[in-house]
């Protein structure tokens, strides 16, 4: 069914948004008002050296988020700015990395219902140092720890991951930082690592969720 904008009208305008309410009319005569968020759209930019997937953690406060883990990204604010210009300057002032190799991947709706926000997801390889200034005021702390994994199994018992581990032969272990050093004396079977919890994520819970499931 095809339809047409025949209304229009401003409600607020922000720094980044603006919202308005719409008219539409449709092939059968029917008209509807539709709330809608203005946004410039953005890039994000999954950088990968070959070993490390590189991520930021910053807080997100329109949904509560201390410490939300996600990939490099950004607006396109610039005007007449393409969307790889955009993403490499986001790339230097982000994670301070170049990327030698570019390659678009997708480009998206995030929330069509609402938003006219265009996303444009992009690779960027062959990473090196190349830092930027954003001229913005920005709380991140830039984390290279996602990896590839070669096997994913299921954990059912804390008592048991020393047997796990030998089991799989496993070369990292990595546990919450809420549990630092209680399990250094795996550090003979292989490198332990603690990492920052990401909140409203609870390990506990996806174990009991998978455990239901493979029951």
């Amino acid at each position: 069914m095809g339809f047409e904008r025949i209304g229009s009208e401003d409600i607020w305008e922000g720094k980044i948004a603006k919202v308005r309410v719409d008219t539409f009319r449709y092939d059968d005569g029917e008209e509807a008002e539709r709330e809608i968020v203005s946004h410039p759209g953005a890039v994000t930019i999954l950088p990968f050296d070959g070993q490390s997937i590189w991520l930021v953690r910053q807080p997100r406060e329109p949904v509560g988020e201390q410490s939300l883990l996600e990939l490099p990204a950004g607006k396109l604010d610039e005007e007449g700015e393409e969307p790889e210009a955009t993403a490499r300057r986001e790339l230097a002032e982000e994670i301070g990395k170049g990327a030698r190799d570019w390659r678009h991947l997708v480009t998206f709706y995030n929330s069509p219902g609402l938003l006219t926000e265009e996303h444009h997801l992009f690779l960027a390889t062959g990473l090196y140092d190349q830092s930027a200034e954003s001229g913005e005021e920005e709380r991140i702390a830039i984390v290279a720890a996602l990896k590839p994994v070669d096997e994913v199994f299921l954990e059912e018992s804390l008592e048991q991951k020393r047997a796990y581990i030998s089991h799989y032969r496993a070369d990292i272990l990595v546990m919450g930082d809420d549990w630092t050093g209680k399990f250094d004396a795996m550090s003979d079977l292989c490198k332990v690592h603690y990492l920052p919890r990401t909140p409203a994520i609870s390990t506990t819970a996806l174990i009991e969720k998978i455990s239901g499931v493979h029951g």
